[in-house]
């Protein structure tokens, strides 16, 4: 008996960015939105550093992001006094394998499939022609695009926030954290 499709957790980049008279005079701007959402800064300043960094020419996409942010890996970044960094992740972890008449074959990830092997973390993933915000299996992107989970992933890079906080319990063993519950 299979499970029913379950369809991915959504929000709407509209509703987490404040609008801005910029914005409005905007299209093919999703490169700015997944910036803006990833990070947590307004769309004035993730569109200033898209124009900056990304070289993005004014209504138009943004080309070589991908590129771009593998060159900016070993730089720390910093936007309205948020430090973050990028990673690639590596085209082999964004491939399913599947086992066909004895032989395995491989596939490009599913945008629903990414989630699945990506549950923790913020991610820019890139399809065709558009790119998104993935935060903790939350998917930040456009009116319209939620119903569109079996998009393929072409790339996707990793936005490491770096914490301005100490952990209060940094990574323990399992016993100590039974210890500190009672149990």
């Amino acid at each position: 008996m299979s499970k029913p499709n379950k369809l991915l957790s959504y929000e709407y980049a509209q509703s987490v960015i404040k609008p801005t008279a910029k914005q409005k005079e905007e299209k093919n701007d999703c490169s700015v939105r997944a910036i803006a959402t990833a990070v947590g800064i307004g769309y004035d300043s993730a569109h200033a550093f898209i124009k900056e960094v990304f070289k993005r020419v004014k209504r138009k996409g943004c080309t070589n992001m991908v590129k771009t942010c593998i060159q900016l890996q070993k730089e720390e970044l910093e936007l309205e006094g948020k430090k973050f960094r990028f990673k690639y992740i590596p085209r082999q972890q964004l491939r399913n394998e599947y086992k066909l008449y004895g032989e395995y074959i491989y596939r490009a990830k599913t945008v629903k499939s990414f989630v699945k092997s990506f549950p923790k973390g913020t991610f820019l993933v890139f399809v065709a022609k558009h790119v998104f915000t993935i935060k903790d299996g939350l998917m930040i992107d456009n009116t319209g695009e939620e119903f569109r989970p079996t998009r393929k992933v072409i790339d996707a890079v990793e936005v490491i926030l770096e914490s301005n906080q100490m952990e209060l319990f940094p990574e323990e063993e399992p016993l100590m954290k039974a210890a500190r519950a009672g149990r």
